[in-house]
């Protein structure tokens, strides 16, 4: 069974080691997503941080925050779960945990950004769910051109 549970800035610790334990980033590009002041500064703009654990264990996580330029919508920064337990809904169920907070909240949009060839999942997970592909951008990823793809869905 999993369980979802709100998360606070005393569980960055525990959560930036579950990030790289499922990105395993170069040692150069650590800091970008895994500094902890950076999550602290996304964080304050009023930053949802939400956990999924199994028999009490992290296994996924989610890290949301508002958009300084769009008060209205909510911008997923970073999400992952652990390799062990993908397919299993994890994903599903912190996304639902979200919306049900972001509804209570009266947010209209929530979005989130991915790299599809470097995460061919989570690309077909947002394509499934029916999110609207609303940008593409060729981005650098670890020193090649590739595409990211922006995606949104409405609230209410």
């Amino acid at each position: 069974m999993i369980t979802i549970k709100q998360l606070s800035e005393k569980d960055f610790p525990e959560v930036i080691k579950l990030s790289l334990s499922i990105f395993k980033p170069k040692a150069e590009k650590q800091d970008r997503y895994h500094d902890i002041q950076r999550w602290k500064k996304y964080f304050k703009h009023k930053g949802i941080l939400l956990g999924a654990f199994i028999d009490k264990k992290l296994v996924g996580y989610l890290f949301c925050y508002q958009r300084e330029s769009n008060q209205s919508s909510f911008h997923c920064w970073m999400t992952g779960v652990d390799e062990k337990h993908r397919q299993k809904g994890v994903l599903k169920e912190l996304i639902s945990r979200l919306i049900e907070i972001l509804k209570e909240k009266k947010y209209k949009t929530f979005t989130i950004n991915t790299w599809p060839e470097k995460f061919p999942a989570m690309y077909a997970y947002l394509t499934k769910y029916n999110y609207e592909e609303y940008k593409k951008e060729e981005k650098e990823w670890e020193g090649k051109k590739t595409l990211k793809v922006f995606f949104r869905k409405k609230i209410y």
